[in-house]
């Protein structure tokens, strides 16, 4: 069902189609004097079950481009996109993603919100697939909104990299990523090499997060003396081509999956490395120890150093 709610009176309009959409708006308190009204596309899945051989997630994307064509655009109103229920939007095939996403262009979109509302538990999610599988949506949603600024993939823990790769290769405006409570599947580089795509990225948000490293990162992320590795550090992949603002990383840990080693706490070295090789930073939220924090505003006093 899609429900358009206007609030620019007291009075709300409504229409239905296709028992899958649910669009209303979302109030944003910008200010204390000042409230945005933001208008909102909330997608949920239909409540009742599909038939055997059919495809939410297909027939979500069919439905987004029958109802745009059908009413000049009328969708592109609309600026912010949230999915509720997004473990029950099931795998599409490659070749079908491409076909029913070539007609679909959703240009008023600017922050899409894929997060979950607490750390979800992948025993009942996306009907048992894995995460591969379980990215069909966010994957496709990233080929139809050309214009995304923000993206929130908060408490995913069904999701894996290849989401955030399409997100960055796909969505060419993105300036801000949220990943909060990132578990170890995700399998998530802290070498910025699955979002290297990005090339306006500033805003990286990633707490309580897990990232993995391979044998030689471990030792070269928190190098701080040897001159050949001072072009590697956190994040270095993205950090060459554009120019990051802000970036939390409040109570991260990293580990070598493949050695299978039990995760740690990002080294204090590698986070001061961070922070003297990346100059356009002006905000950092880490676990950085008081005596680091102290150092480095001696160093870089324009920056605000947080745990």
């Amino acid at each position: 069902m899609i429900q358009y709610y206007h609030s620019t009176s007291a009075e709300h309009a409504s229409s239905q189609l296709n028992g899958i959409v649910y669009l209303n708006p979302r109030v944003s308190i910008i200010h204390k004097s000042h409230i945005e009204i933001i208008p909102t596309i909330v997608i949920s899945a239909s409540k009742h079950g599909i038939e055997r051989g059919d495809s939410r997630t297909r027939r979500l994307m069919q439905n987004l481009s029958a109802h745009n064509n059908q009413t000049n655009k009328k969708l592109d109103r609309y600026s912010h996109m949230r999915i509720n229920d997004i473990d029950k939007f099931d795998y599409i095939y490659e070749g079908d993603m491409e076909r029913i996403t070539k007609d679909v262009q959703l240009e008023g979109i600017v922050s899409l919100d894929l997060s979950l509302p607490y750390p979800s538990s992948k025993k009942d999610l996306c009907t048992g697939l894995t995460n591969a599988l379980c990215s069909s949506l966010p994957n496709a949603l990233s080929r139809v909104l050309p214009n995304l600024l923000e993206v929130d993939l908060s408490n995913n823990t069904f999701l894996n990299y290849t989401t955030l790769r399409e997100f960055s290769k796909n969505c060419h405006l993105l300036e801000k990523i949220t990943c909060h409570n990132i578990k170890e599947d995700f399998q998530l580089s802290l070498d910025g090499s699955k979002i290297s795509l990005s090339d306006h990225l500033k805003e990286i948000y990633m707490d309580n997060s897990f990232f993995c490293y391979t044998y030689t990162q471990e030792t070269d992320f928190s190098d701080l003396t040897n001159p050949t590795l001072t072009k590697y550090f956190l994040f270095h992949h993205c950090c060459c081509k554009i120019l990051l603002e802000r970036v939390s990383i409040r109570n991260a840990q990293w580990c070598n999956y493949r050695w299978g080693n039990k995760p740690s706490s990002i080294p204090q070295n590698a986070l001061i490395k961070f922070v003297r090789n990346v100059p356009s930073l002006r905000w950092f939220r880490s676990d950085l120890t008081q005596e680091n924090k102290n150092m480095l505003r001696l160093e870089r006093p324009d920056m605000e150093l947080l745990n």
